[in-house]
């Protein structure tokens, strides 16, 4: 069965979750704390319920979220050779995001849970709720209407993905929901001091070096409503600083009074450049972003320009400036 976007058959995914005994979760390359949150927390549930789970992503575990419970269990596809009934992919907007060609996925029963604009569908059974603030919070609300069991450990770290993808509550798909929802996680035991400590107040020396690079090299274009930085990968090297560290350093230009875009462009070890986008009020960052053949959200988007930190620079400058005054307009 293939649903198109946004239609959400919430009964089907649960009827295939309670019917399946080996289930195999996946989350997008280079995980955030929903991605990770998602994966984590469903896998908890699923095990409370007698399931046997196996949990993958193919760039390994995010230093940042290293506390959160299972994440030791995580492993790389193909590592072993699980039998999966069902496979499910969580926050992920695409295949290519999950890091696995087409063969590699191919499975008899698959669903994707996703909360992203422009979702690609590559399962049988795709889930969509763009309006919602994370999937973690799909994932949680889903547990609460269908009484699935939620401990302590899977409450942490779908909280976990709610706090981190709605920048602590301070997003625009931030609802009075979502407050409910992060009411009951807490309800069920979720440990907010833990996510404080190891998420916010963590942050390593070498990230903070790599932070004070990237201001340095700041730059406030367009009567100072876009801010752009660049991140080369020798200043990476030097640092010693791995690309978990590098997420959310564009938010740190967005605060800037007076800016409505920032723009993050980092060079990758391929020489391909790495492009994040956050805005503040008006500019649409998926749309910037899909023309470049990336996507996200509204206000957080993202994409890879083959081409030096000059040339993506000059281009991604003309085409913000031209966003800018078109979604300003608008």
């Amino acid at each position: 069965m293939s649903l198109k976007k946004n239609n959400k058959d919430d009964q089907a995914i649960r009827s295939a979750l309670q019917s399946a005994e080996r289930i195999a979760l996946f989350s997008h390359i280079h995980p955030d704390g929903d991605a990770i949150g998602a994966q984590l927390g469903l896998a908890a549930v699923l095990r409370a319920m007698g399931k046997e789970v196996a949990i993958y992503n193919q760039t390994g575990q995010p230093g940042t979220f290293a506390f959160l419970p299972g994440m030791a269990d995580l492993r790389h596809w193909g590592e072993d050779d699980f039998p999966a009934d069902l496979r499910v992919a969580l926050d992920c907007g695409n295949l290519d995001r999950l890091g696995l060609s087409e063969a590699e996925w191919r499975a008899d029963q698959r669903i994707s849970i996703d909360h992203h604009m422009g979702h690609e569908p590559f399962s049988d059974l795709n889930y969509v709720d763009a309006e919602a603030p994370a999937t973690c919070a799909i994932l949680a609300d889903f547990c609460r209407n269908w009484n699935f069991p939620v401990s302590a450990d899977a409450a942490t770290c779908f909280l976990t993905g709610l706090h981190t993808d709605t920048g602590s509550f301070r997003f625009e798909k931030t609802k009075a929901e979502t407050f409910q929802t992060a009411a009951w996680l807490m309800e069920k035991g979720a440990d907010l001091s833990a996510i404080r400590y190891h998420v916010f107040e963590s942050t390593s020396q070498a990230r903070f070096q790599l932070l004070n690079a990237m201001y340095q090299s700041s730059e406030f274009l367009s009567d100072d409503h876009i801010a752009i930085a660049e991140i080369t990968y020798e200043q990476m090297l030097n640092l010693g600083v791995n690309d978990d560290e590098v997420h959310g350093l564009v938010g740190q230009l967005k605060e800037v009074q007076g800016v409505e875009l920032s723009i993050l462009l980092r060079e990758l070890s391929s020489g391909a450049i790495k492009v994040s986008l956050r805005s503040k009020q008006y500019l649409d960052c998926n749309r910037l972003a899909s023309e470049f053949n990336g996507g996200g959200h509204v206000r957080a988007a993202g994409c890879t320009l083959h081409s030096s930190l000059q040339e993506a620079r000059q281009t991604l400058l003309a085409a913000a400036a031209r966003h800018l005054k078109e979604d300003l307009s608008s």
